[in-house]
This record gives C-alpha cells, structure tokens and sequence, in this order.
C-alpha cells in the first residue's frame, strides 16, 4: 500500500501557513495535494517530501467544513484514512474536516528535521537579553516622557515606585511638578506592566489640563468619563471599557455611575486637589470607598493642612487606614513629633547609640528592642531612621518639597504697579495679614 492515498490530510512543515492538505492524486514517485486554505495544489516528490500527517486525537474540537463544531470521540483508520466519531452514530472522514484546522507543534517540526537558521535564534536571544537588560535600569519608564525631569521629580517619583504598593501624598508647594510626579508614577507602573488600569480624580476644572498633559509629556490616551460616554455603552460598566480614565471627581461623586466605579479593580487611583476631601464628607466617602479598591492612591496637594489637623488626618487614613486608624491616636503621636526629630538630628550627628536615652523617652519597647537589635547586628543606622519614621511619623507617605530647598528655578523679581484710586488697596493691605499662611 503507498505512503500516500487519495483523501488523506497532510501539513506542510516548510509553508504550515498553507493549511491542511489532501491527497488528490498519488503516482510512483510523485504525489499531488490540494490546497484549499490557499486555494493551491503542489506536486512533491515521494520520500523526501516537507509533509507531516495531521492526526486529531480524542476530546479535541474541531471544525468541520459544513461549519459545525464538534468534539471527536473515538478514532478509526480504515484504508489507511482515519475516521473520527463525533457523535453517538455519525463519522466524519479526513476529508471533512476544514481546511484551517491544521497544527504542527515545535516538537514535530523538530522530529521531522525542519530547523531554521540559527541567526533568527541569535537575533530574539539578544532582543530578550537587551529588553531584559533595559526593564532593569533604574532609568526604566522614565526616559520615554517629553519633559525635562527636575532631580526633585525623579527622586521622589523613584521612592514611590520602590513601594509595593503605592499610596503617598504629594504636597509639593506649587509650581513644583505634583502633576510631572504623578505622570511620571503612572508612566513607569504601566512601561513595567505593575498597572494596567488607572482612575484619575481631577476637579473640573483641570479635566483639559490633565487630558492635555498625560498625551503631550507621557503619550497616555485618556479617557473621558462623562455622562455622555457612560450612555453609549449601553447598559455596560463604563469603567470596565477603557484603560486609563479621567474624570472630574465632583461628578463622579453625585453620579449614578460611582457604584460601577467602586466595583472596578483599580491598579491606582490619582486625586488631584485632595485638600477638597473634607472628613467625613459625602466626597470622602466616596475617595475611600474607591481607595478600598485600589492597591495604590495617589493624592495631590499644595496645601495638606489647608482645612486643618483634622482635615490631614482624613487623607492619611485614605491612604492607610491600619496605620491611622483614628484621629486621637494621630494627634497622640503628634506631641512625640519634637522627641522623634532629635533623635533623627542625634543618629545623623554622633551614631545611633548617642540616642538611646532620647529613645527611652517614647515608651515604647518595640523601638528599644529594635534599636539595641540594629547595634548588635550591625545594622543600617538609616534603616533604623526609616522604620522609626514609619511608625511615630507620616514616614514615607508625604512628600513635600519647597522653592526653598530647591534650586534651579529662575528668581522671582517684583514689578509693582500703579492701582487706580477707587481700587480696593487699602483693604487688600490690611486683609492680607489676617490670613497667615494660608493660600489665597
């Protein structure tokens, strides 16, 4: 009996792209086999032929040519061409099957001795290498955005992305980059693929600002969710459709669309102007129910204690709630904030072991246990510094730099101008004062 018989189905192991074949005619050396994927027929020469037999195996789905899916059952050969049962009482022949269905594993092609060149291999191996190579540099995710990245935005962008989970508050003094920063975190969360998904909270008016900016510097596309995109989705979680979505938060807030929100899983959640979130608020509530549903949040400020202790407090226990579970446990740990700070000023200055007594002042066993542990063990004196920051402070949860201690920026020069005569000068000189430092 030949190696070849008419009805038989066949793959091409040079050019598996042509589909399955079948056998239409078979002489002495030489054998014809149709196409019909690609509409082709091709005459090979006997014994050395590129061909691999197709054989499906039980429990596998196939299509048939009559468009019907079917699972096979059982397997059967007779005349050297293979039945496949696929019901109680109906067989379908080679022949039957479609033509796309065609599969050749690596391990087949490599049985039957199609091996490509070697340089393909050479090439992806150095291409895995190089990628690999690049997601590991520190520089990751932070070359790509147009923007002249000031060292204060680098650095605090890379403490934050050190976090497992980021959650932090950036409450840099304006003008400093709290929306670089933020674009900076998003940007790197989504080049390493740690975020997928990203909420971002602004008020309305910063929706065409943040739009504008995440697609200028960063090439994020945005998404605008408004009620008029929400009503073409037809009845569909709006949130679920899209990426990145930007929205203002005021009406998210009073929208029949926030439970839809809350039941999405955030990668990270982005407030801007977080000092409008006043405890207890309606909006707060809102913040924190959507915090819940996000491994990380970012909330941005120029003004942390604008509303008060009170007020600070509330965006600390958004960001962890197991850190700052209640407000008179935040204000307890306020009044240790100056022992705290000369214990700092004493480990930077002469050693950890000149602070002990200083440490024996908080009360607390914990952090003598820890500290006589870092001396012992030969520990990082700023790992020490670091941990005692997190436990009696805002740790690394804040971040907060001013034009004072920043450099680079151009000086500020004053131009004074003549104000009409039935201008309001003389009470803005004496309303300015009574305000302190609040912003105006």
């Amino acid at each position: 009996m030949s190696q070849f018989i008419c009805g038989q189905r066949w793959i091409s192991l040079a050019e598996p792209e042509l589909g399955l074949g079948i056998v239409s005619e078979s002489q002495g050396r030489r054998v014809n086999i149709d196409f019909p994927l690609a509409e082709d027929t091709r005459l090979y020469s006997i014994g050395n032929t590129p061909l691999i037999r197709c054989r499906f195996e039980i429990n596998d789905r196939v299509t048939l040519i009559s468009g019907l899916e079917v699972n096979i059952l059982n397997i059967k050969e007779e005349d050297g061409v293979y039945h496949y049962q696929i019901s109680e009482h109906l067989w379908a022949e080679e022949a039957d099957i479609a033509p796309h269905e065609g599969k050749v594993s690596p391990i087949e092609r490599l049985k039957a001795g199609q091996i490509g060149s070697f340089k393909w291999s050479n090439l992806y191996r150095r291409l895995v290498e190089a990628y690999t190579e690049q997601q590991g540099k520190q520089s990751h995710g932070f070359v790509g955005p147009k923007i002249n990245i000031i060292p204060h935005q680098f650095d605090v962008a890379q403490q934050i992305l050190n976090m497992p989970l980021p959650r932090a508050l950036l409450a840099d003094e304006v003008g400093l980059g709290k929306t670089i920063e933020a674009g900076l975190v998003i940007h790197q969360l989504m080049a390493s693929q740690r975020a997928q998904r990203i909420l971002i909270c602004v008020p309305s008016s910063l929706v065409n600002q943040w739009l504008v900016e995440m697609k200028r510097k960063f090439n994020l596309d945005c998404t605008l969710i408004d009620d008029e995109f929400c009503a073409e989705q037809q009845g569909e979680n709006p949130f679920n459709q899209v990426q990145v979505a930007l929205c203002n938060f005021d009406w998210l807030n009073d929208s029949e669309y926030l439970d839809q929100a809350i039941s999405t899983q955030w990668d990270m959640m982005v407030i801007d102007e977080s000092h409008r979130l006043q405890w207890q608020s309606k909006a707060y509530q809102s913040a924190l129910a959507l915090s819940q549903v996000s491994s990380g949040v970012l909330l941005l400020t120029a003004t942390p204690e604008q509303l008060g202790v009170e007020s600070h407090f509330a965006r600390l226990h958004l960001l962890d709630p197991l850190r700052f579970p209640n407000l008179e446990q935040f204000l307890g740990e306020e009044q240790k904030y100056g022992i705290v700070s000369e214990i700092v000023e004493a480990v930077e200055l002469s050693g950890l072991s000149s602070a002990m007594d200083l440490i024996a002042k908080l009360n607390d066993d914990k952090l003598n246990a820890y500290a006589q542990s870092v001396l012992d063990e030969g520990l990082s004196q700023q790992q020490f510094t670091d941990w005692m920051a997190d436990r009696y402070g805002t740790g690394r949860m804040v971040y907060r730099n001013t034009r004072r201690s920043i450099s680079g920026f151009p000086v500020r020069h004053s131009e004074f101008y003549h104000l009409k005569e039935q201008s309001n000068l003389e009470w803005l000189i004496s309303w300015l004062p009574s305000i302190g430092d609040k912003k105006v």
